[in-house]
């Protein structure tokens, strides 16, 4: 795994999910990932379906550049996720049917690097403790997405309306932390708030 040169720096590509590294690289670098998931699953029948899983694993690697010898854990170490998937559906009058259903989602929270204040506020950008590399974690992730849709099978053609709803509880999830140098202080972005999708699929 491509890795830092330096041997202060704890910077690996395993890490990386958008912007650039703008510094010469080595292949020195690991990284392993291990854990465990169960699936529990109900096919659809008798109008009805879910899907229930969940997984529990640690996700670590090393640089290997000279540095302090150890398995630093990695932006994704959340450690667990789970996820309910389920939908119900009802036949109505006149070939119409209702569908109902919806997803739960819950997860440890993404980790981040901590920073040094005092040598942040002095350089007035984010100074990173580098020997506690991924130290420090979100709160967990947590969110409900909702659907009901009414469908018509016609002879020649069929329409769907449908309400989707992301985010249903509005629940507030923290993205990766900032330095905000105005204040000198660490701020948190935030997921999307609750959205509300209408739509109406027409086929013939």
């Amino acid at each position: 795994m491509p890795v830092s040169l330096q041997s202060w720096n704890t910077y690996s590509l395993i890490n990386q999910d958008r912007n650039f590294f703008a510094d010469s690289l080595s292949n020195a670098g690991t990284g392993y990932n291990a854990g465990v998931e169960i699936t529990l699953e109900k096919a659809f029948s008798n109008r009805l379906f879910f899907l229930l899983s969940g997984a529990v694993y640690d996700s670590r690697y090393k640089t290997n550049n000279g540095g302090v010898d150890k398995d630093y854990n990695t932006k994704y170490n959340s450690n667990f996720n789970s996820a309910l998937t389920f939908g119900k559906e009802w036949e109505l009058k006149k070939g119409k049917r209702m569908e109902a259903g919806g997803r739960v989602l819950w997860s440890g929270g993404m980790r981040y690097t901590p920073f040094d204040t005092q040598k942040s506020i002095e350089a007035g950008r984010a100074i990173y403790i580098q020997s506690q590399a991924y130290e420090e974690q979100n709160k967990n992730y947590f969110r409900v997405d909702a659907r009901i849709a009414l469908r018509k099978n016609a002879t020649k053609f069929s329409w769907k309306l449908s309400l989707d709803i992301q985010n249903l509880t509005n629940h507030q999830n923290p993205q990766r932390p900032y330095y905000d140098r105005w204040t000198g202080t660490q701020g948190f972005g935030y997921n999307t708030s609750i959205i509300p999708v209408i739509s109406y699929t027409l086929d013939f």
